[in-house]
Order: structure tokens, then sequence, then C-alpha cells
């Protein structure tokens, strides 16, 4: 009897720290799978009148400390998801998708900035826009990153462009295809993505200034 209670302690001493962080990371995942912001929530800033209003109104806004020096949307949840070796600049969009096949997947679209030149003088920062493809956990198994893809960087033309970026917007009537809404210097612009049944994710860029090379 004192043997078996001592195992069962035991075991919970054990078990008990794994089976905790495993349903925390399926609740942040659900959170994810199920999150959708509002079309007209910008993710990304870079004017920096716009920038002071959005940190002024809202503490999940952050600004870089790197150049571009643009205020980014801190998604908490995907935060807590994301097994990102280094941490986006930004993140553009969060939600359930699934591929033609009917394959669910937890799909993130992250933002990373480098600053490049052909003078090498680091004036002109491009954009990529990174897609991160998970299986969603379960009760007896843990999630898996199915994919992590660059398939789109956008170079600046001028070192004074200003990007704003809004957040992606799930179809609710394709349950592959989402889109990511952005500005450059309030030239207007749709990038449209959908997910494939490989778990890669599909480009088109419909109108703006990143269509235009």
């Amino acid at each position: 009897m004192l043997a078996g209670v001592a195992i069962f302690v035991l075991s919970g001493f054990v078990w008990g720290p794994v089976v905790y962080h495993h349903l925390d990371r399926l609740y942040w995942e659900h959170q994810c799978m199920v999150y959708t912001a509002p079309s007209d929530q910008v993710v990304y800033e870079e004017n920096r009148q716009r920038s002071v209003k959005l940190l002024a109104t809202n503490s999940c806004y952050q600004r870089l400390s790197d150049p571009p020096f643009g205020v980014r949307y801190f998604h908490r949840a995907w935060n807590h998801v994301a097994r990102h070796t280094t941490e986006p600049d930004a993140v553009v969009f969060v939600h359930q998708r699934g591929s033609p096949r009917g394959n669910v997947r937890l799909v993130g679209i992250d933002v990373y900035f480098e600053w490049v030149s052909p003078s090498g003088s680091n004036e002109h920062p491009s954009f990529s826009l990174c897609s991160d493809v998970l299986r969603p956990g379960g009760m007896t198994r843990s999630s898996k990153v199915m994919a992590y893809t660059f398939p789109f960087e956008f170079r600046r033309l001028q070192p004074s462009d200003e990007l704003r970026i809004f957040a992606g917007q799930p179809d609710p009537v394709d349950a592959s295809h989402f889109t990511i809404a952005y500005e450059m210097n309030s030239q207007k612009g749709i990038v449209d993505r959908w997910l494939q049944d490989d778990d890669t994710v599909k480009l088109k860029l419909r109108g703006g200034p990143a269509a235009n090379p």
C-alpha cells in the first residue's frame, strides 16, 4: 500500500511538469489556431508619427532596436508556440489553414529585415516573409514543424521608403487561402498565400509596389 502511494507520488514529480508543459503548449496552439485580428489592425509600422500613436494606445506594440526602427505588434500566443532560433521582427499572420487534401496546419508568417545595398553601405533594407507551418499537437502527440521557408524578399528602392503591414486575414471560403495587405509610401498592395499539400505556402502578388520590380 505504502509502496504504491510512493510510486504514485514519485510519478507525479517526474511526469507532472511534462504534462503541464504539454497542456500549456496545446492551449497556446489553440489560441493561435482561432486567432484573427481586425483587417485594419497594423502589425508593423515605420512612419514615425503613426508609430508614436501606436505605442501610446496599446502596450502590445514594441519599437524595434535595429534599423529600420519600426514598431511591431507583439503576438503573445505565437511567441509561446513558434520555435524560432532568431526572433522575427514582426508577425503578420497566425491562424489555422487547411491544404486541398484536408491537412490541418497552424500557419504563421514572420517578417525579417536585413539591410543590404550594392555598395555594401547597408542603406536599403529588404524584408522577407517567412512561412512557418506546424502540425498541431494533441493529447497523445506533440506539434511538429512541417516546413519553414523564405519564399519572398522585397527590396526598397530608396532608404526613405516607409512600410506598413496589416494583420493577415484568413479566407472564409477557401480554407487554404489567406491575404496580407501592406502599404509602401501609401501605395497599397496585397500578398495572397495558399497552403499546399506538401506544407509549402504558395505566394502571389496582387498589385502594389512589391509587384513592380
